[in-house]
């Protein structure tokens, strides 16, 4: 089924079907997968794309476009992401946002907190920070203290 599948057994009591995920670039065999979680800070509602970024020891994953659509503060926003080489550990997240209509107000918005699931073994790295940004600047996250 693919590198590491041998390692999948007794994961749990239910009974589970695994596929292989070979991502869009098939210029490698299998990818790594996250399941990416951005909670957002804003005071009111807008039109914009969320894109984050996943520096990793490995490797980086820089400018993926989370989401599209209707921004609604305090909400939390989820995609998968696939990923060529294994992230883990994740050392540094960043956020930056673009509207989709024009920002004649200087509207900000800010990522609350960004959670990452490893698809490996479920492993989770939750990263948090304060306030927002302006469109198009980026907002670096670190871990969070709880």
């Amino acid at each position: 089924m693919g590198h590491y599948s041998d390692s999948l057994y007794n994961i749990s009591d239910k009974r589970q079907t695994f596929y292989l995920n070979t991502g869009p670039d098939l210029s490698h065999l299998s990818s790594w997968r996250y399941k990416v979680s951005v909670t957002l800070r804003r005071s009111s509602d807008t039109y914009g794309n969320i894109h984050i970024s996943l520096f990793g020891s490995e490797g980086n994953i820089t400018d993926h476009k989370l989401f599209s659509g209707k921004v609604i503060p305090e909400n939390t926003y989820s995609a998968f992401i696939d990923s060529g080489l294994k992230l883990h550990p994740i050392d540094t997240v960043t956020f930056r946002w673009t509207p989709l209509l024009s920002n004649v107000f200087q509207m900000e918005l800010g990522a609350e907190r960004i959670d990452i699931q490893a698809g490996e073994d479920g492993r989770r790295s939750s990263f948090c920070t304060t306030g927002t940004v302006r469109n198009n600047v980026v907002q670096t996250l670190d871990p969070c203290r709880e």
